[in-house]
């Protein structure tokens, strides 16, 4: 084992510690709704809700991604609003519309 990687073996522990300790004695305070993303851009399918003080999930719900295919394009629409409220279907519908213009004119106005 590298020096480096004792050095971080030896930090994450004592984080994770650190982190179980602060989590157990948090009086825990609710974000509002958050997108959750697996890389920056691209959205999961759930929103959650942290604590503002030791970051633990305190709630988390699916169903946040509507996909519909729009001109042959796959479109995904987000179903809550980043405060928790259900969109309408003609608003993911509006949204999807949105993101084909968006791609048409980021293609240079030019089709798939």
């Amino acid at each position: 084992m590298s020096e480096e990687q004792r050095i971080r073996e030896k930090y994450a522990k004592l984080l994770n510690v650190e982190l179980t300790e602060l989590r157990s004695k948090c009086e825990h305070e609710s974000s509002e709704w958050l997108g959750v993303m697996w890389a920056p851009g691209h959205f999961t399918d759930y929103l959650v809700k942290n604590c503002t003080r030791c970051g633990q999930t305190l709630e988390q719900k699916a169903g946040f991604i509507d996909v519909k295919i729009v001109n042959g394009e796959v479109i995904q629409t987000p179903i809550f609003t980043s405060n928790g409220k259900k969109y309408s279907e003609e608003e993911r519908i509006h949204l999807a519309n949105l993101k084909v213009q968006q791609s048409f004119s980021q293609k240079g106005g030019k089709g798939t």
